[in-house]
């Protein structure tokens, strides 16, 4: 099979959760990407079950921003076809939260946010969201309806 071209992948993030939209004074930063990220947040790519692909992410922290930054090469070789880093809340969120409110910034692909909760077990279950990446920074708002 095709390698999607060597296509190189990047996508970065910050993350914070969000409430309602119109409530700035009511989101809660989630994660952003300090004090050891890589303590938290884990890389996985399809040869977990077989596949190819590879890639890694880092963690930047510069002066006034901290990211995760992830590159690779997606293969749907010997039926893969995904890199992803991926982090477990262990901490119960509100119930009035209304989404994800994620900043971005990559290659002008579409990319995917994956949600599992207690009921969502078995490898193929998640709530999914998809979003288009952009070469500049912008936020991309989840929202959970």
């Amino acid at each position: 099979m095709k390698m999607f071209n060597q296509v190189l992948y990047k996508i970065l993030f910050n993350l914070i959760i969000f409430f309602p939209l119109y409530s700035v004074a009511n989101e809660m930063i989630f994660d952003d990407f300090k004090n050891n990220p890589s303590d938290r947040w884990e890389y996985i790519a399809d040869t977990v079950m077989g596949g190819v692909s590879k890639g890694n992410v880092t963690f930047i922290n510069k002066e006034k921003e901290s990211y995760a930054k992830m590159v690779g090469n997606v293969s749907l070789e010997n039926n893969g076809g995904f890199i992803q880093f991926r982090r477990e809340i262990k901490n119960k969120f509100n119930e009035g939260i209304k989404g994800i409110k994620i900043r971005v910034r990559g290659n002008e692909l579409e990319y995917y946010l994956h949600i599992r909760t207690k009921g969502t077990v078995l490898p193929w279950q998640y709530y999914q969201a998809v979003f288009l990446v952009e070469k500049t920074w912008e936020e991309k708002d989840i929202l959970f309806e």
